[in-house]
């Protein structure tokens, strides 16, 4: 096996997690990856992740570039709004 990728439900999932608990430090990720894994991952059989993986995610959303078009232009402009 290996990394499972994000689906758009997880990326959803994540940004709510996000939303709830607006983190700014290393702690409050550890609340998202709670809030992420417990609510969503657990309840519909996803992969269960790490406060790092879900943090270099937005991250990395936060850090795209908004050009083409499609479901990544659109997560990128959410997550930049969160």
């Amino acid at each position: 096996s290996g990394a499972t990728g994000y689906s758009p439900g997880d990326v959803a999932a994540l940004f709510e997690a996000v939303e709830e608990v607006l983190p700014c430090c290393s702690n409050d990720w550890e609340k998202v990856a709670s809030h992420y894994n417990e609510r969503y991952a657990g309840r519909f059989i996803r992969t269960q992740r790490s406060a790092k993986a879900l943090k270099d995610k937005f991250r990395a959303l936060t850090r795209g570039e908004m050009s083409g078009g499609g479901k990544r232009q659109g997560e990128e402009k959410r997550a930049k709004e969160i």
